[in-house]
């Protein structure tokens, strides 16, 4: 069910909204729309687009890649009667003007390991490409497509194949479909063989930077004053993560998209330009840095009494921890309220959210311990300290500064979001009632929650902790508990995320034979955590597992079992691999 979650952050930067009960749909014009029913998982593509088969009306991470390129390909100005569903069994729609001519069919895969796969397949035998356009005559170019969201931005990669690839001319495009002085039928198509290609995809070093595609994907240096180099054009989610050494970063005129979380908790950070070329931003990038002080030069962004906006003030990105007011108004227009928009700002006490708000993104008040809430929109329901969307099938956030100890979550209530309690140091008791089918990754995380009323018959709550229904999977642990050693029951297969966050109690965690995964965050500021026996099939420790824990002396992992770059950050364990 977690499919859920993910679409509908899919469908809300597509910029489909919730018009009916757990109906979203976007309009392209008067006589085109598409539908999505989160319910029953199925897409509604209208009268207009063909569609041959069922198969792609069913939600699936597939089905959502084909969806963003369909939307792509609307919004370049193609016709939604020029796309043709399932025409043909070797990709997965066509773009069709004149009956006797494909323009491009397009398959759809999965991010890196479909996509890079089908890629590494064509490199090795361009028979297939050639085999595509002779089966497939009347087709004038073959596309393999991916996309995924990520931080807050919705990626795109792609290769195109024109009639004439052969062995010998292997001309293939990689941009110019959907770029910006490219239009309906008229592509600015970009020329390269592969291996132009491949070179283009080298990974380079510059100083403290690794550069993949143009894209600096890793910054190594621990310098307090940043130059990105030149000709850069995007930095990754995250990519400068926790970089507290930094006072000031120059973005060169090269980089036209910042990704999200880009400089999160860089707490050092007093000076930031985004420069004129700067076009696309993702989840708030410059989340959790207090004494910023942001100037904007970009005309596709607009920064007003300490918030960032896009340039048509309909969606809110950013607002500054160090702006002095503590009230904000959102201004009437903003649609959107993006994903941690307003993380941290522990001075703000009250938010006016004004009548043409339609989406809220994982909660934007994380961590807000005086914040009222003042709603507006219609779109939304604020009652009790919760605010719920229109229908009250989704819970997004409860109010910090409430003052209420106990909710009880109304019946109807489908969906708990993602860290909905984040921090909420006044909550007490939660009841979750039987229609929640739901839960976003632990959003109870660091709360002071002390008891769950659990009716739900898709999850299990016991011993103070929370499982999904058939217990593979541990979600939370309450931090409150005062036990010193806790053993987690056979069958459990995941440590969800962020599932011991903050439980300084805890001393010792005894882990069955199942446990693969320990997610990300999972025992992260466990202060007083000293022993993990970490199971023999163990597969994967994530970002941040085991942050914080300052008495984690050893941990011995087997051989296959992989960590990430900040798994043990401020961790003085030593890791010991078995042979």
């Amino acid at each position: 069910m977690s499919i859920i979650l993910n679409a509908i952050n899919y469908f809300w930067k597509l910029g489909f909204s919730e018009e009916t009960n757990d109906i979203y749909l976007k309009k392209y014009s008067d006589s085109q729309s598409i539908s999505l029913d989160v319910v029953n998982e199925t897409f509604d593509y209208g009268h207009l687009i063909h569609v041959a088969t069922n198969r792609f009306l069913k939600f699936s991470q597939r089905n959502f890649i084909i969806l963003e390129a369909i939307d792509r390909f609307l919004r370049k100005g193609y016709k939604p009667e020029y796309i043709h569903l399932g025409k043909d069994s070797t990709y997965d729609f066509a773009i069709v003007k004149n009956p006797n001519t494909v323009f491009i069919a397009v398959r759809c895969l999965e991010w890196e390991e479909q996509y890079e796969a089908e890629l590494s397949k064509i490199k090795n035998n361009p028979s297939i490409i050639m085999s595509f356009f002779e089966k497939n005559r009347d087709t004038k170019y073959f596309c393999a497509y991916t996309s995924r969201l990520k931080a807050g931005t919705i990626e795109c990669k792609y290769l195109v194949f024109p009639r004439g690839f052969t062995s010998i001319n292997k001309e293939m495009y990689l941009a110019g479909l959907f770029e910006d002085e490219s239009y309906a039928f008229s592509p600015k198509f970009d020329a390269y063989r592969y291996q132009d290609a491949v070179k283009k995809r080298s990974i380079r070093s510059v100083h403290d930077f690794k550069i993949l595609d143009a894209t600096l994907t890793k910054y190594n240096g621990s310098n307090r004053y940043v130059r990105i180099p030149e000709g850069v054009e995007k930095l990754k989610n995250s990519v400068f993560w926790n970089c507290n050494n930094i006072v000031k970063i120059t973005i060169p005129n090269t980089v036209s998209n910042l990704g999200g979380d880009t400089f999160y908790n860089c707490e050092n950070l007093v000076e930031l330009i985004i420069p004129e070329s700067v076009t696309v931003m993702g989840d708030n990038p410059f989340a959790n840095c207090p004494n910023l002080n942001l100037i904007n030069k970009s005309s596709h962004f607009a920064l007003k009494d300490g918030a960032l906006y896009d340039r048509d003030l309909t969606r809110l990105i950013y607002c500054a921890i160090n702006r002095e007011s503590d009230v904000f108004e959102i201004p009437d227009g903003v649609i959107s309220i993006s994903k941690h928009a307003f993380y941290n700002c522990f001075n703000l006490r009250k938010i006016v959210i004004p009548p043409s708000v339609k989406i809220i993104e994982n909660n934007p008040f994380s961590n807000l311990p005086k914040l009222h809430i003042e709603n507006n929109s219609p779109h939304f329901i604020f009652k009790d300290g919760a605010l719920y969307n229109k229908t009250m099938t989704t819970l997004f956030y409860f109010e910090h500064g409430s003052g209420t100890s106990d909710l009880v979550i109304p019946e109807g209530v489908v969906i708990i979001g993602r860290h909905s309690f984040y921090n909420c140091q006044t909550i007490k008791t939660i009841g979750i009632p039987q229609s929640v089918k739901i839960i976003g990754y632990n959003p109870f995380t660091n709360s002071s929650l002390t008891s769950l009323i659990n009716h739900s018959p898709e999850y299990v709550y016991e011993n103070d902790a929370l499982y999904n229904k058939d217990k593979t999977e541990l979600i939370f642990y309450s931090k409150t508990n005062p036990r010193k050693m806790f053993v987690v029951p056979g069958g459990v297969k995941k440590i969800g995320r962020s599932a011991f966050f903050g439980c300084s109690y805890i001393m010792n965690v005894i882990l069955p034979d199942s446990v693969t995964s320990i997610e990300r965050s999972a025992f992260a500021n466990c202060s007083s955590l000293a022993n993990v026996s970490i199971p023999e099939n163990m597969v994967s420790l994530g970002e941040w597992a085991f942050v914080n824990c300052k008495y984690l002396k050893e941990l011995i992992l087997p051989k296959q079992t992989t960590t990430e770059k900040h798994t043990f950050l401020n961790c003085p364990a030593e890791i010991v691999r078995k042979q």
